[in-house]
């Protein structure tokens, strides 16, 4: 298992734990929970359920309609380098695709990538356990093909490869901007998801008080208001009716999703540009 990164921290660990702190208020109201020993918990619980969210955001990105949010990272790379006409304005620079382009061509077909994943692969294998279950398969460097001039003879299978190689070779070299951004696109998108779920949970709640669910529950189930069924949870105390649960709730929602929707656009665009940016700049140290 891999330890905890930049990217699990940012795109999984901290959304899950927002997601935790955020469904507080719906604690029995007279709970009494020491902050120290809770640390733990909600970290383990944060991990779980911004798990679950990061890949609830996967999902959602690959079946729904392509537009500017839906269109993965990997596929706007793969759309820029065979210039396919995308429903929206990328705006990354043509002159950045042509300059990363010749750097592919001319530092892969030496075989520079070849050695450089095999000496990052004997080093760090010891240390990352991935490495040793995921070999490198050189072939894919070796019998690398030249980017052709005309964007139309791009292949997606090959630009695809092109994309997983010029990922790892940044990974592998430890520095790029496009790591950071990578992170901070993933962050974006999972709060962007999470924010509905929280608010879906709100409502949920008010309107089993409106029904009155736990009365119902109780009398299917025999058990008396004094069970441990019901509970008053925190947000009751403050805020008696249930609609402005729900106001309160999309108040503070809305525009928080308007401002994550916006910035998931705007750091994938960042994280391609960079990735483009680093590898051109990394590669060219060693001439």
């Amino acid at each position: 298992m891999r330890g905890l990164n930049l990217y699990s921290f940012y795109a999984i660990l901290i959304p899950g734990v927002a997601v935790v702190l955020g469904l507080v208020p719906l604690l029995p109201a007279g709970l009494e929970v020491n902050i120290l020993t809770a640390v733990v918990p909600v970290a383990a619980a944060g991990f779980i359920t911004g798990q679950a969210i990061h890949t609830l955001a996967v999902l959602l990105q690959s079946v729904t309609a392509v537009d500017e949010l839906s269109t993965s990272h990997r596929e706007l790379f793969i759309a820029l380098l065979r210039d396919q006409k995308l429903l929206f304005d990328p705006n990354i620079s043509e002159d950045l695709i042509g300059a990363f382009t010749n750097r592919v061509n001319s530092s892969m077909s030496g075989g520079l990538e070849t050695k450089v994943i095999h000496e990052a692969d004997i080093t760090n294998a010891s240390l990352d356990p991935d490495l040793q279950e995921a070999p490198v398969v050189p072939w894919v460097v070796d019998s690398f093909q030249p980017i052709p001039a005309k964007p139309t003879d791009r292949k997606p299978d090959r630009m695809a490869a092109i994309y997983a190689l010029v990922r790892g070779r940044i990974h592998i070299d430890g520095r790029g901007r496009s790591r950071v951004f990578q992170s901070t696109y993933a962050f974006c998108r999972s709060i962007f998801v999470a924010l509905p779920v929280i608010w879906g949970v709100y409502v949920a709640y008010a309107i089993s008080t409106t029904i009155g669910l736990q009365s119902i529950i109780g009398r299917v189930a025999g058990l008396d208001q004094a069970s441990s069924l019901f509970y008053t949870p925190i947000v009751a105390n403050k805020i008696s009716e249930p609609s402005g649960v729900v106001l309160l709730t999309t108040v503070t929602v809305l525009p928080l999703l308007l401002l994550f929707y916006r910035a998931t656009k705007q750091y994938k665009r960042y994280y391609v540009e960079y990735t483009m940016v680093d590898y051109v700049t990394i590669t060219a140290e060693g001439d």
